[in-house]
């Protein structure tokens, strides 16, 4: 596990160094904690508070530096919103730590655009769907599917930028 952290963190920090921006180191700091919190996730089936909080913290500072903290909330609530709707109407199904996580992640997508947490959401669902028919299971963390559903989304905002706030489609 210690080898597969050490990747995970050096992949994102070197993302991190490249970028020029406070958003940009922030998106990768946040995404390598989230990275370590997913991959304990998968060993556990646990987010610990720590790497939840880790995970939020530098898109808040970044928010409040570049003057966008309220990107970071309206992302957080469009990307807490379902998770914690579904916790509330069966806890079984989705732990609180998953909406804690969810929450940070969305604040960190939020600074790129807020609207790219809904699409971080369904990325994450459905490959989180799809890892669980094919593994034939009904136990699955939804970490790994979080960030597999943020990265995908910060990507997105980053190819086409503005498209989802601005109502823009890529295509035309």
């Amino acid at each position: 596990m210690a080898r597969t952290v050490v990747i995970a963190l050096a992949v994102w920090l070197a993302v991190g160094l490249v970028q020029t921006s406070p958003v940009g180191v922030a998106l990768a700091s946040s995404m390598a904690m989230a990275t370590v919190a997913a991959i304990v996730d998968v060993q556990t089936h646990r987010l610990p508070d720590v790497l939840v909080v880790a995970t939020a913290l530098p898109a808040v500072v970044a928010g409040a530096v570049s003057g966008a903290l309220d990107d970071v909330v309206l992302g957080a609530v469009v990307f807490v919103a379902p998770v914690l709707a579904v916790h509330l109407v069966s806890p079984a199904a989705m732990g609180f730590g998953d909406v804690k996580f969810a929450a940070a992640l969305g604040g960190a997508v939020g600074l790129l655009d807020p609207l790219c947490a809904l699409l971080a959401l369904c990325v994450a669902s459905g490959a989180t769907a799809v890892v669980g028919l094919c593994r034939r299971t009904g136990s699955l963390p939804f970490g790994p599917g979080l960030v597999f559903g943020a990265a995908a989304a910060i990507m997105a905002a980053a190819v086409f930028p503005g498209y989802l706030s601005e109502g823009r489609l890529p295509w035309r």
